[in-house]
C-alpha cells in the first residue's frame, strides 16, 4: 500500500503512526513484537509483528508490517499476513527488506 505524504516524516515514524492506527482498525489486535528494522538500501524503519482478526468470522492471522517511505514525499506500507502458528520469521523479514525505492 502507497500514500502520498503531505509532510515529511521517517519510515520509523510512519511504521510507529500506522502501528497505533492500527489497532482500531481490526476486529481483534494483539502486538507481538516490535523492533528495529533495516531494509537491505540502508533505510530505518521499525517493524510490528501482531495478531490480528479483520472480523469476528475470519482467521486470527500473523501479520508483519513495515514502512518504506521513498523520496521524501511516498510512503510504502508493507505487510506480510501468515499463519499464526509460523514461529521463525526471518525469512519473511527477508523478503520485506528487499523492498526498495525505484
Amino acid at each position: 500500500m502507497s500514500t502520498d505524504l503531505k509532510e515529511v516524516t521517517s519510515s520509523v515514524e510512519y511504521s510507529q503512526i500506522n502501528s497505533s492506527s492500527g489497532i482500531d482498525e481490526y476486529y481483534s489486535y494483539r502486538l507481538i513484537s516490535s523492533s528495529e528494522f533495516q531494509f537491505f538500501d540502508s533505510e530505518k524503519s521499525k517493524i510490528f509483528v501482531f495478531n490480528a482478526k479483520y472480523n469476528e468470522t475470519t482467521p486470527t492471522l500473523k501479520f508483519l508490517q513495515v514502512a518504506h517511505i521513498c523520496n521524501r514525499n511516498k510512503a510504502y506500507l508493507l505487510t506480510i499476513a501468515l499463519l499464526p502458528e509460523v514461529t521463525d520469521i526471518a525469512k519473511y523479514e527477508n523478503i520485506l527488506k528487499t523492498f526498495s525505492c525505484k
